[in-house]
């Protein structure tokens, strides 16, 4: 196993739509295995076969623990104030004192789907703080159906078929969409939208940056632009 450079915003495989999975061999399951570690040492709660430079349909997701949603409802109740050791994101889990502990995957569940699709949406919605690992610190209010139904495939090749809720069915709805090219800010509430920049002056060390869509296209390009140069210079 090994633990990939993760794609940030930017880069083209990340607006493509993901083609299927057709040979369900040790490539897919080495793959995985990658994604999955990457995924945990990020930490992060799902990570997509694009995020890692794999344009196919492969999403790996980790359960969330079980009091995930009683610290988000309790941080709503607060007042909705951004905290870092609060957000529950759909691609970013923040660090914990635990970390090393939650990383471990003989101590977490983990679902692994080739070609999965959503095939019924919960009429209820709910808007939650959302993030990406795909775009680091930003932050944003993204409303989704709160359940869902996903039919995908083992990495055997085995159709299977689930039914998730609250925060896990965010995470899948996250991952699906990153198989075709979409991602959290093309549903956030565009004034949402915010930069976690550290601040030892805020009670929590963190405060929250406003920014627009333009502004966070600009930054990452820009961070694109610096590696490309780094990458020739490194091969010239």
């Amino acid at each position: 196993m090994a633990v990939r450079r993760i794609m940030y915003l930017g880069e083209p495989i990340l607006r493509e739509v993901a083609k299927p999975v057709a040979a369900f061999d040790a490539g897919l399951a080495a793959l995985a295995e990658d994604m999955i570690e990457t995924m945990l040492e990020a930490p992060g709660l799902g990570l997509s076969a694009p995020q890692v430079g794999a344009g196919i349909r492969l999403i790996v997701v980790r359960v969330p623990r079980p009091d995930a949603e009683t610290d988000a409802e309790e941080e709503t109740a607060e007042g909705g104030g951004a905290k870092v050791d609060q957000h529950r994101d759909a691609d970013e889990a923040q660090a914990t004192d635990e970390k090393d502990e939650a990383q471990s995957q003989e101590e977490v569940t983990v679902f692994v789907l080739a070609n999965p699709e959503i095939v019924e949406l919960g009429e209820e919605t709910v808007t939650r703080v959302e993030g990406c690992l795909s775009l680091p610190t930003l932050h944003g209010l993204v409303t989704r159906p709160e359940r869902v139904m996903v039919r995908g495939s083992t990495l055997e090749g085995q159709n299977v078929e689930l039914e998730a809720c609250g925060l896990l069915a965010r995470v899948f709805q996250h991952e699906i969409d990153h198989l075709n090219g979409v991602l959290f800010i093309d549903r956030a509430e565009a004034e949402s939208l915010y930069w976690l920049v550290p601040d030892e002056e805020e009670e929590t060390g963190y405060r929250e940056e406003p920014t627009t869509v333009e502004e966070v296209v600009e930054r990452f390009e820009r961070l694109r632009q610096r590696r490309l140069s780094r990458e020739a210079r490194a091969s010239s």
